[in-house]
């Protein structure tokens, strides 16, 4: 019956899934990692990551540590449901995890999902957060510097000088300078316009949005 739930659950869309919140947290709380079929894990993760709903966090954290990167996706993608600003402790713990793991999907999506979505602000993930500028997958890095804009850490700084400077820059970093708010990176920005950045790529509204934003910053 467990594994019926959940199967069924995993087909269901997150618009319909209020029928089968409860039958699913109760079996996927219920399930036994340790012995539970791969295909089980993952739809059991999936499910509860398409709930996008409060009570399906603490069954979902359950699979932070599964050895299949694919059901670690589906925690650092769904640990933050619609509506819960702050995480509770448990899952900044899973994420500030993710964030640090061999799957560069699952480091993209757990930085976002901790950097980004939540508003969680401790020394911990603000030393998370710096320690991910560098990552080797760009997603993760430019994640890393929007949440540190967001939280105003003075780490983003150099970074954000050193990508502005640079006209192959990726709109990540343009968010970021738009959330810190600094309006001397106006310069950096005014130059990227003229060079005709986005452009071609159709991103021009991410340079024109952090324009507008510092450039009210300044006069106001």
């Amino acid at each position: 019956m467990t594994v019926q739930v959940i199967a069924t659950a995993s087909r269901a869309s997150a618009s319909d899934a209020s029928w089968h919140l409860d039958p699913l947290v109760e079996a996927a709380e219920a399930l036994d990692l340790a012995s539970a079929a791969y295909a089980v894990r993952w739809s059991a993760a999936q499910a509860l990551s398409s709930v996008d709903h409060e009570r399906a966090l603490d069954p979902l954290l359950r699979f932070g540590a599964d050895p299949a990167s694919d059901v670690r996706w589906q925690v650092a993608a769904g640990a933050s449901p619609a509506g819960l600003c702050l995480l509770p402790d448990e899952a900044v713990t899973v994420l500030l995890r993710l964030m640090c793991d061999p799957d560069s999907s699952v480091r993209d999506w757990a930085t976002f999902t901790l950097g980004v979505q939540s508003r969680n602000d401790t020394a911990k993930i603000r030393d998370a957060l710096a320690d991910r500028p560098d990552d080797t997958d760009g997603n993760t890095a430019g994640e890393a510097a929007v949440g540190l804009a967001i939280r105003h850490d003075p780490r983003v700084l150099p970074v954000l000088k050193e990508k502005l400077t640079n006209l192959e820059v990726g709109n990540l970093y343009l968010e970021a300078a738009e959330e810190l708010g600094d309006p001397r990176f106006l310069p950096h920005l005014r130059q990227l316009k003229e060079q005709g950045w986005g452009i071609d790529t159709g991103d021009a509204f991410y340079l024109d949005n952090a324009l507008q934003t510092l450039t009210e910053v300044e006069s106001g």
